[in-house]
């Protein structure tokens, strides 16, 4: 169903109102759109790529998700979602890096802006 999401994100953010307007642009008949949005089938990574870009999303998460979805037993696709909470950990610890680096720049920042305006 994780391709069901992606292309309501891309009908979202191009403001289309019908998924037959998504499969044009995806190059998908009626029926495959309606397969797709039913569960009994997932985009390929090409698709996924293609509305992660334009839906200005992380391609290497998209795909990351899509294999989840496309798993087959409950194994594989515990593996999967360890792999996705490991890289959704790894985000996390590089944005609090980046955080606590411009904390340090904050008083810099600060006594320029005041000696500048004063």
């Amino acid at each position: 169903m994780y391709s069901k999401e992606l292309i309501d994100k891309l009908m979202y953010k191009k403001n289309y109102t019908q998924y037959k307007q998504a499969a044009e642009e995806l190059g998908f008949s009626k029926q495959h759109i309606s397969t797709i949005n039913s569960g009994k089938a997932e985009i390929t990574d090409e698709t996924a790529i293609y509305i992660a870009k334009e839906c200005d999303l992380d391609v290497k998460e998209v795909l990351l998700k899509l294999a989840e979805a496309r798993a087959k037993t409950k194994e594989t696709k515990e593996a999967w979602s360890a792999i996705i909470q490991k890289l959704a950990g790894e985000k996390m610890k590089n944005k609090s890096i980046e955080i606590i680096s411009l904390a340090g720049l904050l008083p810099i920042i600060t006594t320029t802006l005041n000696t500048t305006l004063c």
